[in-house]
């Protein structure tokens, strides 16, 4: 039942940082814990992320929404080898919602690569994730993704992600994409992919 809000703004900048992990809003767990932010601004500059998420992290019925925007920039990242949400992360009836959300990607690299033998790339979502009945990750308002002058791209999404019953809507979507190459892993070239909405892994999913 803690509280751990941000009445006004969060501002996130991290320049030439091997991070694994990102998170630019509060994480709430248990159906009283509340750790919502006014907005959230983030800007990660050069080297390796595996995680970046603008919104917060909400589990087992907390409350980590986000009542403005998010704006998550990523430039000149040498490896971004994980996932990007745009908005929050609700794994488990919890509630990470945004007002709205923008994702650019700016002179980065999306490598392939293999895990347990299957070819694998990045993923980048302009909404939020949820996993588990009950479950809110939505973009209340419109949600925007650039990739300008990158190498791969991974999967892209302008929507969000839900399974399990969750919810990750959004209200408009934008996408921009400019000069964005093929990248190469064992002699072949690879393209990213572009999804226009989001992802659902099961009937029950919003």
């Amino acid at each position: 039942s803690a509280t751990a809000d941000v009445i006004g703004a969060i501002e996130l900048a991290c320049t030439d940082v091997d991070a694994r992990e990102v998170y630019g809003a509060g994480y709430a767990s248990g159906s009283a814990a509340h750790a919502t932010a006014g907005s959230v601004a983030i800007t990660v500059d050069g080297a390796e992320v595996m995680i970046i998420q603008g919104g917060g992290q909400a589990s087992s019925g907390g409350n980590a929404d986000v009542l403005g925007s998010t704006s998550t920039t990523v430039k000149n990242c040498s490896n971004l080898y994980g996932y990007i949400l745009g908005g929050g992360d609700a794994p488990g009836s919890g509630t990470a919602r945004v007002g709205s959300s923008d994702v650019i990607i700016q002179n980065s690299i999306v490598p392939v690569d293999e895990q347990f033998g299957v070819l694998v790339a990045a993923a980048t979502y302009a909404g939020g994730s949820a996993s588990g009945a009950g479950s809110d990750a939505s973009v209340l308002g419109s949600a925007s993704l650039r990739v300008v002058d990158c190498e791969g791209g991974g999967n892209l999404y302008g929507g969000g992600e839900a399974s399990g019953g969750g919810r990750a809507t959004v209200g408009n979507v934008r996408i921009a994409l400019t000069r964005l190459s093929q990248t190469e892993y064992k002699g072949t070239l690879y393209s990213g992919s572009l999804f226009a909405g989001g992802e659902s892994d099961d009937p029950s999913a919003s």
